[in-house]
């Protein structure tokens, strides 16, 4: 019975990722989103540029 156990945890820390597992995604994410933003802030600058020189 010892036995048994012994392999039900083994596999069940086997199954669980690890901190490297998402770390390329997030990275990903934070790198995507930053670019969001800048893009965003980009046409409000343009946009607020535009409207001052036609008013």
């Amino acid at each position: 019975m010892l036995d048994e156990t012994r392999e039900a945890d083994t596999s069940s820390l086997d199954e669980r990722r690890g901190i490297e597992d998402y770390l390329l995604p997030v990275a990903f994410l934070a790198v995507a989103a930053a670019a969001m933003i800048a893009w965003i802030a980009a046409i409000g600058w343009a946009s607020w540029r535009l409207m001052t020189w036609f008013f």
